[in-house]
């Protein structure tokens, strides 16, 4: 989709923000309410918002493993990955 890394990079950005703005909107009412779809294969689904939602961000970091995985595998240093070390730590109140 992309000819270089530095468009690739902009992009991500500009669609990532995308997703945080359509997701600050979401309210618990919309996130309970019904979503119908029809899948490549023509077959309909109708299933809650706040489920299919859950399943966007949990098949992004599938397909983000997968790049890193492919990245490591020629070389490339992808840095920490561990979602664990990049959350910050808070102090606790004393």
């Amino acid at each position: 989709m992309y000819q270089d890394i530095e468009t690739l990079k902009i992009e991500r950005v500009l669609l990532d923000n995308v997703i945080k703005d359509f997701v600050a909107e979401l309210s618990d009412e919309a996130l309970e309410s019904p979503l119908a779809y029809i899948n490549t294969t023509g077959t309909a689904y109708h299933k809650c918002l706040g489920y299919i939602m859950l399943h966007f961000f949990n098949h992004q970091t599938h397909h983000r493993g997968q790049v890193t995985t492919l990245l490591s595998q020629f070389g490339v240093d992808v840095g920490v990955t561990d979602l664990l070390a990049i959350i910050p730590d808070i102090k606790p109140e004393l």
